[in-house]
């Protein structure tokens, strides 16, 4: 009897934790999806899995299969604020690169340490481009000043030779 109540409760816990059964995605909650580990399943019934964390492998959100109720095939796809991008080994390879997807932080994300290492870089490099203006202008006013006498000379080269040529 004892091992009747054992199995019987050990039944119920993996049922739980395999997740309940769904046809399309909308039988599944928000922070869930409608996944398919195999071609049969994707034809009928899946299971209701968690969105992916960090690490974990994923799916891509535009690669569910509208025509069999929006399941997603293997694995679900990332948490918001997370993308799911092939691991560094198998980025060349299109068919390993798929089946090595992990879920990753976002690559623009705003906090307030990086507010404030902007603002400490923001006085030194205001002081660095006042440091490099003057030069920059004396060497533009050099510039200015030998190219307006070299057009002068140019003007006038012509013209003394159109004299003399007469």
């Amino acid at each position: 009897m004892k091992w009747i109540v054992l199995v019987s409760a050990f039944t119920a816990c993996m049922a739980v934790a395999h997740g309940i059964r769904c046809e399309q995605a909308s039988d599944c909650g928000d922070d869930e999806c409608c996944v398919a580990r195999t071609s049969s399943q994707l034809m009928g019934r899946g299971r209701c899995r968690r969105l992916n964390t960090i690490g974990q492998h994923c799916t891509p959100e535009t690669s569910s299969v509208a025509f069999y109720g929006g399941k997603y095939l293997r694995f679900c796809p990332c948490r918001d604020g997370l993308t799911c991008e092939p691991n560094g080994r198998y980025r060349q390879s299109t068919l390993l690169s798929r089946a090595s997807q992990r879920c990753y932080r976002a690559a623009t994300t705003t906090t307030s340490s990086s507010t404030a290492s902007s603002a400490a870089t923001t006085p030194s490099s205001t002081t660095s481009s006042a440091a490099t203006t003057p030069s920059s202008t004396t060497s533009s006013e050099a510039t200015t000043s030998s190219s307006t006498t070299t057009s002068e000379e140019i003007t006038t080269s012509p013209s003394t030779t159109e004299s003399n040529g007469l």
